[in-house]
């Protein structure tokens, strides 16, 4: 099992949470480097080459604008495995979605990433994201719903992600609350409501990660 959380960095104010300062807490988000232009090497195109088995995909929360490609957080992980940019990332010591246990994805908190879940947590604690819409596809082409029900910020430990009760499924989103080297982590869990089928092109969107500064 992970012995930190997942590096990430934010816009403004993502690997394991406890308390940090007052001033911290209450930071506002604001912009932070452009990621670097130094892709990696293409992903699968064919989604043959991937389907089996499947492995999460994509994420999509509605109600927040957020629709990321999804890609294994073992892939080219840069150094001190700081997350890529562009994508979010899936813990592969935890589970994939229709497993029974917990998914954990991670992005930063940058624009066009999982910035907006930063921000609707300095509202309020993230009251307004209880009760939210998460969509998990995975590539062969199925979709998982889940519905949030905490909101932890500042957070130190994988607490939420591993206490999912035998036989349930639990899906984790976090994402960072600072610049790089902040380390509190901002994590949000949802549970389990159903799986739909889907199709390869909905589920396989194009994934085009960058090494992120």
């Amino acid at each position: 099992m992970a012995t930190a959380l997942a590096a990430c960095t934010a816009d403004a104010p993502g690997t394991s949470p406890s308390a940090r300062s007052s001033a911290a807490a209450q930071a506002t988000p604001t912009p932070s480097p452009a990621a670097s232009t130094r892709s990696l090497p293409p992903l699968p195109s064919a989604p043959e080459e991937f389907v089996f088995p499947g492995r999460a995909s994509r994420v999509v929360i509605p109600a927040m604008g957020i629709d990321l490609p999804v890609v294994s957080g073992d892939l080219a992980p840069p150094p001190d495995n700081f997350p890529l940019c562009n994508v979010a990332q899936y813990l592969t010591v935890y589970r994939q979605p229709g497993e029974p246990g917990t998914t954990y994805l991670y992005g930063h908190a940058r624009t066009g990433m999982f910035l907006p879940l930063l921000q609707a947590s300095l509202r309020a604690d993230g009251a307004e994201m209880i009760g939210m819409e998460v969509l998990v596809y995975t590539s062969d082409a199925q979709l998982y719903r889940y519905r949030v029900f905490e909101v932890e910020r500042h957070v130190l430990d994988y607490r939420l992600a591993d206490g999912t009760p035998p036989g349930e499924q639990r899906l984790i989103l976090q994402t960072s609350e600072g610049p790089r080297g902040t380390p509190g982590k901002l994590v949000v869990a949802a549970e389990f409501i159903e799986e739909l089928t889907a199709t390869l092109e909905e589920a396989n969107p194009p994934a085009a990660p960058v090494v992120c500064e």
